[in-house]
């Protein structure tokens, strides 16, 4: 090496180097789901509440804060593709479509929490009255319901995590969709992110596809059935083996 470039060499070794982590992505399987939606009492408007909310954000795949500044105009329950309007990061609106299920489920709270909805477009989709005034729910609100309802379902399903949280129902959307298929550019525009790179870590986070993907690569149905080793029933092979022949 030249002398001359020796000072530059020593001065590139002190650049850090940028180190890559991996993004564990936490979610629930499909069994994991249905048992922490099935934990509100739905007899009582309190229960009947946490489960549309927790139904919808996995659904639509909604940040926490996205859901609560939901309004009653913001939603569209008798188009043909039913669809909610939703304020993302940066004010950014999107519209995003929500499956006949869930329509079902918003339908029935409605009828709760929102009779009076003529001339109260206004209000806020989900919230807490507070002197008889209807506020907007906090996300410490719906973070606190969502992890007790996981540690109930806990009880019975050790397949759910011991802290559940609101981003995990985004994060287990997320995952279904691209398992069952959903292309990632599609998955960036329903989940609202600006910059594609940060979808990508849902297909970094699948090992189930991974293993599907390996399995059909290699051909397991081959690996899978009992074979015989072709010298066990060929006679002249054993005897080359054994030095008879």
């Amino acid at each position: 090496m030249d002398a001359t470039q020796l000072p530059l060499q020593m001065e590139a070794q002190k650049v850090p180097i940028k180190q890559s982590h991996s993004t564990v992505v936490k979610y629930l399987s499909q069994e994991g789901l249905q048992c922490l939606l099935s934990q509100p009492n739905t007899k009582n408007d309190r229960g009947l509440r946490d489960q549309v909310l927790m139904v919808l954000m996995y659904d639509a795949a909604l940040r926490c804060q996205e859901i609560l500044d939901i309004k009653v105009r913001d939603i569209d329950l008798n188009a043909v593709s039913p669809c909610v309007l939703v304020t993302g990061k940066g004010e950014v609106m999107r519209s995003v479509p929500i499956t006949v299920k869930t329509v079902e489920h918003i339908k029935c709270y409605m009828q709760k929490f929102h009779r009076q909805q003529a001339g109260r477009q206004d209000d806020y989709l989900f919230y807490t009255t507070i002197h008889q005034e209807r506020k907007q729910m906090s996300c410490d609100n719906v973070a606190r319901f969502i992890k007790q309802y996981g540690q109930s379902a806990r009880k019975t399903c050790r397949d759910i995590s011991e802290n559940v949280h609101p981003h995990q129902l985004r994060h287990t959307r997320a995952i279904h969709l691209y398992r069952d298929g959903m292309p990632l550019a599609i998955l960036r525009e329903f989940l609202g992110h600006a910059d594609i790179s940060t979808t990508q870590i849902y297909a970094y986070a699948d090992p189930e596809m991974k293993r599907a993907a390996i399995k059909k690569a290699r051909g397991d149905e081959l690996i899978d059935r009992p074979t015989e080793a072709l010298w066990q029933t060929d006679e002249e092979m054993i005897k080359r083996l054994y030095g008879l022949k």
